[in-house]
């Protein structure tokens, strides 16, 4: 599954002033089995009905934007070279985004590649959690002028307020794919 990566996130940047649309603080996502829980009382779900694969759109009142994206996943599929070759070729179609860095990580105790963007004629950069479980591939995708560091607690609070409604198998890490 290829997720239309630059049409999301400017479609997300479009959304930025749109109105908020709902006063809770958590959403859960059935099909998907998983949830998420906005980070802070300064955070706002906007309208996401625009973006492909869209789960959520949400907000903060500095202009950072985080959404999830989520897709059937191919069959077998796990977080290899050769799987994430498909989704950074789909990141950087259209010529808007570069790949600034790039790691493979754990989240949610599954193997995860973290992508750094740029922007750059947006003047925005993104940080993208990539990662398979219960059949889907998700993105968790950050964005905004002035985002989170790696380092940062702050970053680590908005990814961490994804959770899966059930513990998911492990996806395999690119060692264990071969």
């Amino acid at each position: 599954m290829r997720i239309k990566v630059v049409r999301a996130v400017l479609l997300a940047i479009a959304l930025l002033h749109g109105p908020p649309l709902h006063a809770e603080s958590s959403r859960t996502f059935s099909s998907f089995r998983c949830s998420y829980t906005l980070p802070g009382a300064n955070w706002e779900w906007v309208d996401e009905t625009r973006i492909p694969n869209g789960l959520f759109v949400a907000r903060d009142d500095s202009g950072i934007v985080l959404m999830l994206l989520a897709g059937a996943a191919p069959p077998g599929a796990a977080v290899t070279n050769e799987f994430m070759v498909g989704v950074e070729r789909g990141i950087l179609k259209g010529g808007v985004a570069t790949i600034r860095a790039k790691r493979t990580i754990q989240f949610k105790s599954l193997a995860c590649q973290q992508l750094e963007l740029d922007f750059s004629t947006l003047k925005k950069r993104a940080v993208a959690r990539v990662f398979v479980a219960n059949g889907f591939v998700y993105q968790l995708q950050l964005l905004g002028a002035e985002i989170p560091n790696e380092s940062s607690p702050e970053l680590s609070k908005i990814m961490n307020g994804f959770e899966f409604l059930t513990k998911p198998g492990r996806s395999k890490t690119p060692e264990q794919a071969r």
